[in-house]
């Protein structure tokens, strides 16, 4: 749908912009020729301006304003048609997300790149629940957002790397990486394996 294509785009747009400053950063901390990955940083800006084109026409659309409209509505109009106060219809929601967050902890593996994924993914569920629940029940939901944040930033910069180094490694397949430009690349991905350990 419009609004899974909108995700993704953004999510790679992410990507692409944390891999472009993990480029320059690495340089900047070793000293070495940025113009080394001048063809890599056109093909990351192609990609991104795809991406930025998917989602101008993601947001123009009409499903766009009627999945924002639903969304803002839907939990607590539903809450009260089942005659049940919201807070209620929240604790139920945070206790789910907070299982969803536990059942994914116990199958990641810190090489198992999908696996942790799946558990970032999870805790930021389980975050933006929080910090939209808190104001109706209280320090609970306000504690449980703040541990989940904790978990989706440390979870989020190994994922980080780990789609970074993905991306240079798809990059040094095209024939026309230069010998110097592989050398330099090889180094990244060194820098993104240590960064990451």
């Amino acid at each position: 749908t419009g609004l899974n294509s909108f995700f993704r785009s953004v999510g790679r747009l992410r990507d692409l912009d944390v891999l472009k400053s993990r480029i320059v950063d690495h340089c900047k901390d070793t000293e070495c020729d940025l113009s080394k990955f001048d063809k890599f940083a056109k093909r990351i800006d192609r990609e991104r301006k795809k991406h930025l084109n998917l989602l101008k026409k993601t947001v123009s659309s009409p499903e766009y304003y009627k999945i924002k409209s639903l969304i803002s509505n839907v939990a607590w109009e539903g809450a009260k048609k089942r005659g049940k106060p919201a807070s209620v219809a929240g604790v139920k929601i945070l206790d789910k997300a907070t299982k969803g967050v536990r059942k994914r902890a116990a199958k990641a593996h810190r090489d198992n790149v999908a696996s942790l994924h799946a558990m970032r993914i999870a805790s930021k569920k389980l975050r933006y629940i929080g910090e939209f629940l808190s104001p109706f029940l209280g320090k609970k939901a306000k504690k449980i957002s703040n541990l989940a944040r904790r978990i989706q930033t440390t979870l989020g910069n190994v994922h980080d790397m780990d789609i970074a180094k993905a991306e240079v490694e798809k990059y040094l397949t095209y024939e026309s990486v230069s010998p110097g430009e592989k050398k330099a690349a090889s180094k990244l991905i060194d820098s993104f394996v240590a960064t990451r350990e």
